[in-house]
């Protein structure tokens, strides 16, 4: 790091007092049971970036070898930092498939994601004490794990690069329109959307299931048409951006409703994210109309027309084609 122009001080030992786990049966193996901050703090007053080792000081003075999940908990307990960022040459974790997880909300996901039979070893301990990390945590903390080449892109962009941890929320369900905040759920597709409501929608709304986050910043609106589950709206505020609470609430929608149409205008933000989730669209009189679960082609067809003459829901919208 020296040689890039930047100041790091290596801190072999001193930073972690640590006990034994079990010296018969593991040797000097040792957990972390604190943190000497100001030995840290007076690195960082210092200019320089401090490394710490995963090295404990037992008592009698003995060196021991640290878990680096563990270590990295103890410190996040005595620093209690916002954001914590694993480097590694995975670039996050992965999925049965092998395809890196974008987000996983620890509310949600965690009790499904440990009961898999693929997240085991060092998935299931990294799982397990990064949950403990974010207990111990602000509730707006997050873990980001990612590969250093991808360092750039996880602290400066909404999307980041590899797999991004929150405590998140839970997304509670409900089955009918009178458990739904009237006001508070056009406030919030208002804002996802920056366009006024036409004052019929919430009244001819036949809400059949909501899926809305604890903070009401995420919601998915499921209605009935003919013989098809539609997505009436899917809104995410602002502020829940690069959170992966639309994952989660998607996510949760898809179990319930494999087979499922919604549309979009063609300037909507969230159109990558659906052709991604699609198994196919059409475009057609302004409207990007798309579709999972349906390999019927004439059922399709009917659908699409039947979703592309509805009416408009936004003020703007009444005189887009």
């Amino acid at each position: 790091m020296r040689g890039q122009g930047v100041s790091a001080h290596g801190l072999t030992q001193g930073a972690f007092d640590a006990r034994f786990v079990d010296q018969r049966t593991y040797g000097f193996v040792g957990e972390p049971t604190k943190v000497h901050l100001d030995l840290i703090r007076s690195i960082v007053d210092s200019g320089a970036i401090p490394i710490l080792t995963c090295l404990g000081v037992a008592p009698g003075g003995q060196l021991v070898n640290m878990n680096a999940d563990s270590a990295t908990r103890e410190l996040v307990h005595a620093v209690q930092p916002m954001k914590i960022i694993f480097l590694t040459d995975s670039g996050g974790l992965r999925d049965e498939n092998g395809e890196i997880i974008d987000s996983i909300n620890i509310a949600s996901d965690y009790d499904t994601l440990m009961s898999q039979d693929w997240v085991h070893s060092g998935m299931r301990l990294k799982l397990a004490e990064i949950k403990h990390l974010l207990d111990d945590s602000s509730p707006e903390a997050s873990v980001s794990i990612t590969t250093p080449s991808a360092l750039i892109r996880e602290l400066f962009t909404h999307g980041g690069a590899g797999t991004m941890i929150r405590q998140g929320e839970r997304i509670v369900k409900k089955d009918s329109k009178v458990d739904v905040d009237e006001e508070e759920m056009i406030a919030l597709v208002e804002a996802a959307f920056d366009k006024k409501l036409l004052r019929r929608w919430w009244e001819s709304l036949e809400l059949e299931t909501a899926y809305v986050s604890d903070s009401g910043r995420a919601a998915a609106l499921v209605t009935q048409w003919d013989d098809f589950a539609y997505l009436d709206k899917f809104a995410i505020d602002d502020s829940a951006r690069g959170e992966g609470l639309a994952r989660t609430v998607w996510d949760q929608m898809v179990l319930d409703y494999p087979s499922l149409f919604w549309r979009s205008r063609r300037d909507n933000r969230f159109n990558a994210f659906y052709l991604k989730e699609a198994d196919g669209f059409i475009n057609t009189g302004g409207w990007t109309i798309f579709w999972i679960g349906e390999s019927d082609f004439d059922r399709v067809a009917r659908t699409v027309k039947l979703i592309g003459d509805l009416p408009a829901d936004f003020h703007e919208e009444d005189h887009v084609g």
